[in-house]
């Protein structure tokens, strides 16, 4: 189901508010960034079942330019977790791209967020990153849709 314009740009307001606010406190490391950054992925994972995908990964995409540039651990990590909460959905799978021409968004950023992890100097995020691409490669090899 597409939402309407008017609609779909109050959620975009209301989401672009929440992330300003996770981002911030994340750049603190407050402890409640952690729980307001998940709760943000809940809520897109769960409109991924109710509305357009497209729609969705508006709202993904606004999340990763808020986040983009900045390589704080604490930062990467909420943007590893937001990640790995939405790749997790059931229809991750068989999700579209952006674009027609695109074969999944959602795996493309993950595994570039990954990769990038790959980078840094903290262990215990290289190990969730590869456990997110263990995960990863087992949803596309045994799914049999």
């Amino acid at each position: 189901m597409q939402l309407k314009e008017g609609v779909f740009r109050c959620i975009m307001q209301l989401y672009d508010c929440l992330l300003t606010e996770v981002h911030e406190r994340c750049k603190k490391g407050l402890g409640l960034a952690k729980y307001l950054n998940s709760s943000l992925a809940f809520f897109c994972y769960d409109l991924l079942s109710t509305i357009e995908p497209r729609q969705v990964f508006e709202l993904v995409s606004l999340y990763l330019d808020k986040f983009s540039g900045v390589c704080q651990s604490v930062l990467h990590d909420c943007k590893l977790t937001f990640l790995q909460i939405l790749c997790d959905h059931d229809l991750f799978v068989e999700m579209p791209g952006r674009d027609p021409s695109d074969r999944n968004y959602l795996s493309s950023i993950l595994i570039q967020e990954i990769f990038l992890t790959w980078d840094h100097e903290d262990l215990s995020m290289r190990a969730k990153a590869a456990r997110m691409l263990v995960v990863l490669l087992c949803k596309h090899e045994f799914d049999i849709r």
